[in-house]
């Protein structure tokens, strides 16, 4: 199983006040200074119910710079914060808290942004890790009895369950808005594409069929619009909006790996490649107009 699509490998590789710009103030626990034309912003992850945004700077291969790591940018006191140094799988917000889920180093963890204290959840390995709606579960790909399979960790009892429904490789599931399914990006020598899933093991509903690579699909809080990046490059790749319904299909702009959806009516962040490495920006998804948030 070639896990280069992972998060793994590129992490150790390499209302409108809201969302303005951030303003990056010098000094793990502080402000630190905005990454410079050889860092990489990566797979930012917004809190769903405040203006905060976790991200992934990217330091050159390499270098030996202590700023790469999990960084939280608060859009409205316009700071900018080293909150976990050092290479992870993933992470994601627990709804109604300022605590990061982070996957990393064969363990599962919490990590409190107040105190930056972690507390383990379990061992296991894992990558993109989606926390539920309610905060109960978090869904995550890890390797199968066959490839790649969607494992949910339940917080309340610690079980750990391998939902995969069949014999196709899965990976970067997220939970599709308040429900209990789950879009996933599914591969197998003669399909790919995304598709619905459900813990309990109901049949999946395949959502898109492509020959191009998929990654990061997330859905709107209704759960009834996607966000997804596609394409085999970062110089080709976009990012694409469709409705759950009929799955029609729109790009809305380049994008270097990632977006999803911000806490705001028809808003998206997400990043793009630019002569200065890759940068976070808003996307208003009516208009179709970006602003730079870094």
């Amino acid at each position: 199983m070639d896990r280069s699509r992972h998060l793994r490998t590129a992490w150790f590789a390499r209302a409108a006040i809201l969302f303005a710009p951030a303003l990056m103030l010098p000094g793990c626990g502080s402000s630190s200074t905005a990454p410079n034309a050889s860092y990489d912003s990566l797979y930012p992850k917004p809190a769903p119910d405040r203006p905060l945004i976790a991200y992934f700077l990217s330091p050159p291969a390499g270098s030996a710079d202590l700023r790469f790591g999990i960084h939280v940018l608060d859009t409205s006191a316009r700071t900018d914060r080293l909150v976990l140094a050092g290479s992870v799988n993933s992470y994601d917000w627990i709804p109604g808290s300022d605590t990061l889920v982070v996957c990393s180093g064969g363990r599962i963890m919490t990590l409190d942004l107040a105190t930056l204290r972690r507390a383990n959840l379990a061992i296991h390995e894992s990558y993109n890790c989606s926390v539920s709606s309610d905060g109960a579960k978090i869904a995550f790909d890890a390797t199968g009895p066959i490839g790649s399979a969607v494992f949910v960790l339940d917080r309340r009892n610690g079980t750990i369950t391998n939902i995969t429904p069949d014999s196709m490789v899965y990976q970067f599931p997220a939970w599709v808005g308040p429900t209990d399914q789950l879009v996933v990006v599914g591969t197998s020598p003669t399909a790919s594409g995304l598709y619905f899933l459900t813990p309990s093991g109901a049949p999946r509903r395949r959502l898109t069929s492509s020959g191009v690579d998929t990654r990061f699909p997330t859905t709107s809080a209704s759960g009834d619009s996607l966000l997804w990046a596609q394409g085999s490059t970062t110089q080709n790749r976009q990012l694409v909006l469709a409705d759950t319904a009929s799955v029609t299909q729109r790009n809305l702009a380049p994008c270097f790996n990632s977006g999803t959806w911000l806490p705001l009516p028809d808003q998206a962040v997400y990043n793009a490649p630019t002569s200065n490495g890759a940068r976070l920006y808003t996307i208003d998804l009516v208009t179709g107009v970006s602003t730079p948030l870094q």
